[in-house]
């Protein structure tokens, strides 16, 4: 009798700081996720530098010249600086892929007042409703690089951002992607 209600105390405090931490767990989870969606002010010279690197072996494998455009110094972009760097990477890739021994791929990145564009194209060329295709099946079905500029074009638009894309067979295609500039 006595040691009754001291083990309902004991189990009730038992389940009190499970509850807590339960609570606690679901916090951690909550900040992680908006972690992987966060942006803030980035060097967006340095990631298509960065870039350029990560893919400069391919092209010289497959003997694609990438002519690069690009301001001297840049300002700051909002953007996850890994998140974009890999869809940047993905979307270099794909066209250099898709580019004839021997060709050109054009990467310009261009400031304006309050916006930062990354244009890249090149390629032999994509119908649009391919491409489209290939970018908009979801992200568990994308396969390949397509995957990556597929998640990167839904965080671009949770930065305020956008991506847009063109197509046409034995005419080249590319990606533009738009970003807020603060500086």
């Amino acid at each position: 009798e006595k040691i009754g209600p001291i083990v309902g105390r004991i189990g009730e405090a038992a389940r009190r700081a499970t509850g807590r931490l339960d609570e606690v767990a679901e916090l951690v989870r909550g900040e992680n996720e908006e972690l992987v969606e966060a942006c803030y002010p980035v060097d967006a010279r340095a990631l298509v530098l960065q870039t350029l690197e990560k893919t400069a072996e391919m092209a010289e494998e497959l003997e694609v010249a990438i002519d690069v455009q690009m301001p001297a110094m840049s300002g700051f972009t909002i953007a996850e600086p890994r998140a974009l760097g890999d869809m940047l990477e993905a979307m270099l890739r794909v066209v250099v892929a898709d580019t004839p021994q021997g060709e050109t791929v054009t990467v310009r990145l261009e400031e304006k007042n309050s916006e930062t564009q990354v244009h890249i194209s090149g390629g032999f060329g994509i119908g649009f409703g391919r491409l489209v295709y290939l970018l908009t099946k979801g992200e568990d079905q994308s396969v390949g690089e397509y995957r990556q500029i597929n998640r990167g074009i839904v965080r671009t638009a949770k930065w305020g951002g956008s991506v847009s894309y063109w197509g046409r067979e034995a005419n080249g295609f590319g990606f533009n992607v738009k970003l807020r500039r603060i500086g």
